[in-house]
């Protein structure tokens, strides 16, 4: 029996670290999104380790555009709303890679900067299918999954900033069926 699966884990973890210690020390950072599916079947839970490029855009005036990378590991566990069914898990794991666009604020006096971010990146689900409130589950027709992420926030001084997200995914009908799966979150992010 092949275990593809726990090492395409392995390695996707193993960058997950090489990212988190790359480059400046004080440029990288930590973010833990707190949320739930849109229907409510289900939590999810995201850590994401961040690093940006060194590159800024449009820096003539207080706002700029400047671009990241987030290698995330998330966890989704169903809650008392889903019923059981046939081949779905309760919860799954996942690893994502997702580049994101921030158009951000240079601070205010008081040390805030509002910020609104996206991206588009890929990721490995665990799980193939995971319990909802229907008998026959919600079907992703595969492992790999896209993961839009839109989320609008606020940096606090150097090292804080908060945010509230939401979350897209699915495979783009490259593998059907294709329900996907549609989370929002509260997160909280510091900056090494």
């Amino acid at each position: 029996m092949s275990n593809r699966p726990g090492r395409v884990l392995s390695a996707l973890l193993l960058a997950c670290l090489g990212l988190a210690s790359a480059g400046p020390a004080d440029a990288s950072g930590a973010l833990l999104h707190l949320g739930q599916s849109l229907d409510r079947d289900a939590n999810f839970y995201r850590l994401a380790f961040r690093h940006p490029w060194e590159r800024r855009w449009f820096t003539a005036g207080n706002w700029f555009l400047a671009a990241r990378f987030e290698l995330a590991f998330i966890h989704v566990e169903t809650n008392h709303k889903a019923l059981p069914s046939p081949g779905s898990a309760e919860h799954l794991e996942a690893l994502a890679l997702t580049p994101l666009l921030r158009y951000q604020r240079r601070p205010y006096a008081n040390g805030l900067a509002p910020f609104v971010e996206l991206g588009i990146g890929f990721s490995y689900f665990s799980e193939e299918q995971l319990e909802d409130d229907t008998h026959s589950g919600k079907n992703f027709g595969g492992h790999f999954q896209f993961e839009d992420k839109l989320a609008a926030g606020v940096r606090a001084g150097k090292h804080l900033e908060a945010a509230i997200g939401f979350f897209h995914y699915s495979n783009a009908d490259t593998n059907p069926p294709n329900e996907g799966f549609d989370a929002w979150s509260l997160s909280l992010g510091y900056r090494f």
